[in-house]
């Protein structure tokens, strides 16, 4: 026996203990071990890809969040220039300017069916009270307290309010505001339109 293992050159190569350990399982537990030695690999590489997969939908979906909000913003942006375009068209008219009572509520009366998208049209005096309403108001309405009308006053620019319930039409509006400029008049009062709060959601507007 000796001679024999002398004759191969030398003594047989240990089994590694991987290889002894499988030597030792039976056929069942062995196939089972060498199922689990290969597919962990492939299962590593799989949640990998999940979860790169992951990012990348999270990515795609913040992408698309930040592109819908932008064309809110846009269509919003482009919904209130048209009104602040029309409302300084409205207030240079002569009869808001000088904020005759009679002529001006005929003037809004007859002018509001061209703007659907608007509840009323009015002009409040530099002390708030609404001087003419297109629709007719049920006595004398101040709207002095209101942030739109302060604000506009104050900056003497186009002010977007906020949503409130119209003390003339009683519907849930936005009120837009512009001052109304006369010569050596800062501002003598504010022309006002009246925005619907169901026109807003189409805009993806939540108020």
């Amino acid at each position: 026996a000796r001679g024999d293992v002398h004759a191969s050159g030398g003594t047989a190569p240990r089994a590694s203990r991987p290889a002894r350990h499988l030597a030792g399982l039976g056929l069942r537990a062995r196939l089972g071990t060498i199922t689990i030695l290969v597919a962990a690999p492939l299962l590593a590489a799989s949640l990998l890809r999940l979860a790169a997969d992951r990012e990348a939908t999270r990515a795609a979906a913040v992408e698309d969040a930040g592109r819908l909000a932008s064309l809110v913003a846009n269509a919003a942006r482009e919904y209130f220039n048209g009104t602040r375009a029309s409302l300084i068209a409205i207030a240079a008219t002569p009869l808001l300017r000088d904020l005759d009572p009679a002529a001006c509520a005929t003037y809004l009366g007859d002018l509001l069916p061209a703007y659907p998208d608007y509840v009323n049209l009015a002009t409040a005096d530099a002390e708030g009270n609404v001087v003419c309403s297109a629709v007719p108001p049920d006595g004398p309405v101040s709207v002095a307290d209101r942030p739109y009308f302060t604000q506009a006053m104050a900056t003497g620019s186009f002010t977007i309010g906020d949503y409130s319930v119209g003390r003339v039409t009683r519907a849930p509006v936005i009120v837009v505001a512009l001052p109304i400029h006369r010569a050596g008049v800062t501002s003598s009062g504010v022309a006002l339109a009246s925005l619907p709060i169901a026109s807003l959601p189409r805009l993806g507007i939540n108020v």
